[in-house]
């Protein structure tokens, strides 16, 4: 039975502790309006100005808060978007940095990626996954991270050196650790042979897909043969793979 693919970082790593710096800027930028519109008000409000006309005073003080204001809002969105991946759309047609479609499955290049809460080394590390070969779903991009999905659902960030666009699958990981077991057959046929039976989750090769049946190869030099697409975790429904 597959054992686990990923845990919790070790609270004591100082890696995993350190602060998020541009968190911080955001939740600093947060807290400047007060202070920014009164130092608008004394820089556009000079003694002698408000004596002679304190109606244009007040205006004048009026148009430079709105000016800072306006300008920190600016800020503000822009900081916010490089710190919280919430400010990303997790669905475009387009990948932003590469242009690939999203989302997109991929798989994990190393014996060990770390899963981060945001696309930076600044953010804490959720998980730690230990299944070179895991397919993962990539849903978004920011500079070098991508944002990706297993197939519990879990989400975070990932270095994009850390993925490969090998592509693998999972044997109906829904269907649970005692689940039905998922017919492997000789050929593209249900009628055909039966190579084995697989238990949920175990990590299969993806060699090639027609939309309807996948030929894949158990990893780590297990058995080859035909699953039924809808039966993996890992391919889209109707999905053309190296044909």
């Amino acid at each position: 039975m597959p054992g686990p693919t990923r845990h919790k970082p070790n609270p004591a790593s100082a890696e995993d502790t350190r602060p998020s710096t541009r968190s911080s800027r955001v939740l600093a930028l947060l807290a400047i309006p007060a202070l920014l519109i009164l130092t608008g008000s004394a820089a556009a409000t000079p003694a002698a100005a408000s004596l002679a006309n304190p109606s244009a005073a007040v205006q004048s003080a009026s148009d430079a808060a709105s000016s800072n204001l306006s300008h920190l809002a600016k800020e503000v969105a822009s900081a916010s978007d490089m710190a919280t991946p919430s400010g990303m759309p997790l669905l475009r047609q387009k990948g932003r940095v590469t242009g690939y479609p999203l989302p997109r499955f991929a798989s994990l290049k190393s014996d060990k990626v770390r899963m981060r809460a945001g696309p930076s080394t600044d953010y804490p590390i959720r998980y730690v996954y230990e299944a070179r070969g895991l397919p993962v779903e990539i849903i978004e991009e920011y500079d070098s991270w991508r944002q990706v999905r297993d197939s519990d659902g879990t989400s975070g960030w990932m270095s994009a050196v850390m993925l490969s666009g090998t592509r693998t699958g999972l044997a109906a990981p829904w269907h649970g650790t005692k689940g039905d077991l998922v017919v492997l057959h000789d050929r593209p046929i249900g009628t055909s042979g039966v190579r084995a039976k697989l238990q949920p989750r175990v990590r299969l090769q993806i060699n090639s897909c027609d939309g309807h049946w996948c030929s894949v190869a158990v990893q780590h030099g297990g058995p080859s043969g035909y699953i039924k697409q809808g039966l993996i975790w890992g391919v889209y429904p109707g999905e053309i793979i190296g044909r």
